[in-house]
């Protein structure tokens, strides 16, 4: 009895979240979980801090970002087309989530001078990991 308990219990909370449209053609499959969603994210980050407020880059500031995120050794060329901020009450880092068409590519709290640099266009070459 308890094993089938467990097994209902992890199908509810880790069920996949396949279809992120209603068109079967063009629905994005991110992953099996929920977090590896944007709207996952989204959805645990407020519910686990419901004071928790979210900024989405857009535009110039979006470009900056995106030119000092990908500039940070190990330098890449990663395509996002999303990046959300999320600062909690009980954390003095931010939350960064970079995602592509609803899926989430990295999700990391990362100290505010780091967010501060690439948000001015700025690599990293301290010895940081993201």
């Amino acid at each position: 009895m308890f094993r089938l308990f467990s097994a209902a219990l992890v199908a509810v909370f880790f069920m996949p979240v396949f279809q992120l449209s209603s068109n079967p053609q063009t629905a994005v499959k991110c992953g099996p979980y929920a977090s590896h969603y944007v709207a996952g994210i989204h959805a645990m980050v407020m519910a686990s801090h419901p004071n928790a407020s979210f900024h989405t880059l857009e535009g110039e500031e979006k470009a900056s970002f995106i030119n000092g995120f990908n500039a940070t050794p190990p330098v890449s060329n990663i395509p996002f087309d999303l990046v959300r901020i999320y600062t909690r009450p009980n954390s003095p880092n931010p939350l960064i989530i970079i995602g592509a068409k609803g899926c989430v590519l990295k999700a990391t709290e990362v100290p505010t001078w780091v967010f501060r640099m690439w948000l001015k266009g700025s690599p990293i070459f301290k010895a940081f990991s993201i």
